[in-house]
């Protein structure tokens, strides 16, 4: 059978594209199960514990302060990766910054980490914009490998005790995610 140039390109370009649409979404490496109910990937922690590399992990602040996950021991921590080109991550945004004033005087401590090593002025500039009153860093390659995101944004609620709650990839939407911060906010430690 004779391929001609113009149907081998195409052919090329559609196994590619297949390749890169269907394979990926076979493979699920994430440490925290997935729950496919409503928009994004949400999952269900089922108490799974934070393990140490993350909790230990050594990160920076904007500001330049060295701090890590376990200083938060005791607060319900909203762990968000985002980046400053992500179109659902400035949509969520203000859903965020309201939630963590809203529910900083009852344990809620929001740490948004930059999972794309974007500059300083970069960053600085998003918060600036979206007047961002939460810590601010980075993410390491601790963290990232723990969470192992599958797109952005992607939010991750930590207890009081250092247990995963929930966690979604993708747009959080609103009442599902003050849902789950009143959720672990209530649980007794």
């Amino acid at each position: 059978m004779k391929i001609f140039p113009r149907t081998a390109q195409f052919l090329l370009l559609f196994l590619t594209a297949f390749a890169l649409l269907i394979l990926p979404s076979c493979k699920n490496t994430s440490t925290v199960k997935t729950d496919k109910t409503g928009a994004g990937a949400q999952k269900s922690a089922d108490s799974q514990v934070v393990p140490p590399e993350m909790l230990e992990a050594e990160l920076m602040s904007v500001d330049g302060r060295k701090f890590k996950l376990s200083d938060y021991k005791g607060k319900v921590v909203l762990v968000n990766l985002w980046a400053t080109w992500c179109g659902y991550c400035k949509q969520e945004m203000p859903d965020l910054v309201e939630f963590s004033q809203q529910y900083k005087e009852r344990g809620l401590e929001v740490i948004g980490l930059n999972a794309d090593n974007e500059s300083l002025p970069l960053v600085e500039g998003f918060i600036k914009q979206y007047e961002v009153p939460y810590l601010i860093s980075w993410t390491n390659d601790d963290v990232y490998s723990v969470l192992q995101p599958k797109g952005l944004p992607a939010s991750y609620l930590i207890t009081r005790d250092g247990k995963f709650h929930w966690a979604i990839n993708g747009l959080a939407p609103r009442e599902r995610l003050k849902l789950k911060i009143e959720e672990a906010l209530n649980l007794q430690s």
